[in-house]
């Protein structure tokens, strides 16, 4: 093999039409790989009426057969500003100090045009690997009772098989308890593990874990580590269905609605005003707040005044509007008092807010119908609704009351459906921003007075009786019309909630792919790599003599590090702030779930409902695109994995050095009495690039995985594996030696077993093992894909700007499912909204909204 860091010249003849030279495998890999793959178009010249190409098509073929070939070929091209018409040279004399180094030029035009491309597409960090219904009585893929560790089984296979790991891109094993805390901004910086000698340090249980993840999902088995949901998920409601939702007081284990003056409509929406009143109280309507501020929950008078409000917005390259009447709250008295007869003075002013780049236009305005002077408004009893500031656009709270006739709408008493789904959506709200330092997106600006809803966080108190529907709790009911009266289906905090799915995720999942609950449950990767029941606690109780656990057949050993100076460090005082690792967000349907057809949810609403199913196993695809120029630890040029502006906060994490890439760690596997099958399918992991030549396979290591950190080949350089009674006779000779035995053909032999069982149980033996779909989507995850960069989604396509994801799936973003993983087509997804949506909004932007109306 060729020494692929040495650097070879390509130097130039006298003759001054044609040069002759030396390539090098190192300068021409990358280029050439990009240039079979597409993704750069070929260097077409027309010189006197002939087409000259960079590359001529016999040094085409040779990079299609072996690309190392080309290391030391001689070539000869013609230099015109760059290497063109570059062919295979009979003979090159003594070369001249005037050479030209031409895989190097071309790899530098090759750069320049990556980094000045601009995707219109790219592929999300992380994606599926199908999970389909298994066959629990499956001979070999099926569940059983493990074999034991008391004997060697004559017809199952003990030993070692001793691997390589080369990392591809740079490795993140970092060492927690070395953490150097930023304890203003509550954001840390990190090294590498590393032993007393400076080497990096790859733990044992990482190998494990990773080939484990890997394991399971290549053998279909069951979720060995599943988080129990047993609770439904929620998902924040459209804007507009809260205009649905009906003001409620909870009095007497009742639910009782408060409709204002309106009465109720189709689908529970008000036939006039708004049910609930407006109470100015934050931003520039702070101003014209009512002179008495009362607590949440609290009985008074307010008096009332008609307002309208109108609101303009962009969805999908048009206008959208929202138009509605609703009742102002001028002034507040004390409850406790008689109500008041005087006529206050209503202060607040009309609203008008010009359309911004954020692409909404508000207006609020005193409902007087062309009279010359303000109607009167009226006094009414109520309860003061105070949920708090909590996103920085609030302005208002609510004041709910009633002028006509209470309506009951149902049983709210303890152990009733609404209060079990009132508690479920709390918790749901809880635990979701259990980790969030501040309400409403982490980018917003001045969010001095935002503060969190009172059901959320606050008052220890206010948390706590969130939980329970108690006397007196307000609340917004979601209703229907049922046998002559309105009905509560539903209870939520706020106008505008989260709401919950029909069903929990654990729902989602079939049984056989549901974590084992006994021995004799155990799929194949739980009896390779051993086991421990979710529910230990609660089985121990039942029978203190039950089985919750098994240790497993397989051992990883010590891992050493081959490669010197195998850390790459900043410079001294720097470090590197990463991007913002997005948290697990299944409530996004339309990239977890799927039709019990196998395709995407489409829609988020549709989601964790009768029918649908779980992607399946969560897996990071290689970044097959990421480049080693790409990870330059000093370079300040934006890359996906460093974080916009070089911020460091409390969402992200810093790190001073790496592991760099094709530093070589090496271990030996250590197996007791695996099956044919089960032993196929640990080395068809671990020989992917001996089982598929013209392909490259990594799996993933360590941090940082969605910013393309820790893509880790893997080679079988050794084994010494043998079945139970080849162990035998060992024994019995007590000669200390063992006898001799072909290791490539019993390798080869466990996988072919493996890959026939597979078919078997998921096919049938006329299909190609390779088109399965959980092994073809484990293939393409493995691979990786180049067709576009690897991130989050975001609207906007150039590195380095501020990601605002949560943006992609609203109304502004394109809001596709995530496309399936396999070989054949990348997952792609857009990034913006159809074309021609921006030159729609620029024409209109600025222009009076009246005149817009009249336009439609």
């Amino acid at each position: 093999m060729p020494d692929e860091n040495e650097q070879v010249e390509l130097n130039s003849q006298t003759n001054p039409n044609r040069q002759y030279g030396m390539l090098s495998v190192n300068d021409a890999k990358l280029y050439l790989q990009r240039y079979h793959r597409g993704e750069l178009q070929r260097h077409e010249e027309y010189n006197e009426g002939r087409r000259r190409r960079t590359f001529s098509a016999d040094l085409l073929e040779i990079a299609n057969n072996d690309l190392t070939a080309l290391h030391n070929q001689k070539v000869e091209y013609e230099f015109e500003g760059q290497p063109v018409n570059i062919s295979l040279a009979a003979e090159v004399t003594e070369a001249s100090d005037e050479g030209q180094n031409l895989l190097q030029e071309m790899d530098r035009q090759a750069e320049q045009a990556e980094d000045a491309r601009i995707f219109d597409s790219f592929i999300n960090p992380y994606n599926f690997i199908p999970t389909p219904e298994r066959n629990c009585t499956d001979e070999k893929l099926g569940d059983h009772t493990p074999s034991g560790h008391h004997i060697y089984f004559q017809d199952r296979y003990s030993g070692t098989i001793e691997v390589q790991l080369t990392t591809k891109t740079p490795l993140l094993n970092v060492d927690a308890s070395t953490a150097k805390p930023d304890d203003a901004k509550l954001h840390q910086t990190f090294v590498m593990k590393k032993d007393v000698a400076g080497n990096p340090v790859l733990p044992a249980t990482s190998i494990k874990g990773v080939l484990s993840s890997a394991y399971e999902a290549v053998t279909n088995s069951r979720m060995r580590i599943l988080e129990k949901r047993e609770r439904r998920l929620g998902l924040r409601m459209d804007a507009k269905k809260g205009l649905n939702l009906i003001p409620a007081r909870i009095e007497n284990g009742r639910v009782v609605l408060y409709t204002g003056s309106s009465n109720v409509g189709s689908g529970g929406k008000p036939d006039d005003r708004l049910y609930a009143a407006w109470l100015a109280s934050y931003g520039q309507h702070k101003k014209s707040r009512p002179n008495h501020f009362c607590k949440h929950g609290e009985f008074v008078w307010a008096y009332i005044t008609k307002w309208h409000y109108e609101k303009e917005y962009w969805k999908k390259g048009k206008i959208e509007r929202t138009v509605f009447p609703f009742w102002n709250v001028v002034e507040i008295a004390a409850g406790t008092k008689p109500c008041p007869t005087h006529t206050p003075t209503d202060k607040r002013k009309p609203w008008n807010k010009a359309l911004e780049k954020n692409e909404y236009l508000t207006r609020l305005e005193i409902d007087h119908d062309d009279q010359e002077e303000e109607p009167k408004g009226q006094w009414e009893g109520g309860y003061l609704f105070i949920t708090n500031r909590n996103i920085n656009s609030k302005h208002d709270e609510r004041f709910f009351f009633s002028s006509n006739a209470k309506i009951d709408a149902g049983d709210a008493s303890p152990g009733s459906d609404l209060t079990k789904q009132w508690n479920e959506l709390i918790v749901d709200y809880q635990e979701i921003h259990a980790k969030d330092d501040k309400p409403g997106p982490s980018t917003e600006t001045k969010q001095s007075d935002v503060v969190w809803s009172r059901h959320v966080k606050g008052k220890p108190s206010d948390v706590a009786n969130a939980l329970t529907l108690s006397e007196g709790t307000l609340c917004y009911a979601n209703v229907n019309f049922k046998n002559g009266q309105w009905t509560a289906e539903a209870l939520f905090p706020v106008n505008i909630s989260r709401e919950l799915f029909h069903e929990p995720p654990e729902n989602m999942i079939d049984e056989s792919l549901k974590p084992a609950s006994s021995l004799r449950q155990l799929s194949p990767a739980d009896r390779v790599f051993g086991w421990v029941a979710q529910d230990a606690d609660k089985v121990r109780n039942k029978d203190s003599k039950a089985k919750v656990a098994w240790k497993g057949l397989l051992r990883v050993g010590n891992v050493s590090c081959e490669t010197s100076e195998a850390i790459e460090k900043v410079e001294e005082g720097q470090s590197i702030p990463l991007a913002i690792l997005s948290t697990p967000k299944p409530t996004q349907a339309t990239f977890y779930l799927q039709r019990p057809n196998g395709q995407p949810v489409s829609r988020k609403e549709d989601g964790y409902n009768n029918g649908q199913q779980i992607r399946g196993r969560k897996v990071f695809p290689h970044h097959r695109r990421m480049q080693q120029r790409h990870f330059d630890i000093n370079s300040l040029k934006p890359q996906e994995y460093r974080r916009a502006d070089n911020v460091r906060d409390s969402q992200n994490r810093s790190i001073t050095e790496w592991v760099k890439i094709g530093t070589e760690f090496r271990f030996k596997i250590h197996v007791t009495n695996l099956s044919q099958v089960e032993l196929g399918a640990l080395l068809w992991l671990l020989s992917l690039d001996e089982q598929y030549q013209n392909e490259e396979h990594f799996l993933r290591f360590g941090g940082g995985k969605p910013l393309g950190f820790g893509s880790c080949s893997l080679k079988i350089i050794g084994s010494d594996l043998r079945n139970g009674k080849e162990w035998a006779q060992y024994y019995r000779s007590l000669s200390g030696q063992l006898s001799t035995s072909d290791q490539d053909s019993l390798r080869a032999d466990a996988i072919e077993a493996y890959k026939l069982a597979v078919r078997q149980a998921y096919g049938n033996q006329r299909n190609e093992f390779d088109s399965i779909e959980f092994i073809n989507a484990f293939l393409a995850h493995a691979r990786g894909f180049e067709d576009g960069p690897v991130h989050y989604p975001r609207l906007e396509k150039k590195v380095g700007t501020v990601a605002e994801n949560f943006k992609w799936f609203g109304r502004e973003g394109p809001q596709l499912p995530l496309p399936k993983l396999q070989t054949a087509q990348a997952p792609l997804l857009n990034y913006m909204n159809p074309a021609g949506a921006e030159n729609t909004r620029n024409q209109n932007r600025g222009q009076n909204p009246r005149q817009r109306n009249n336009r439609r």
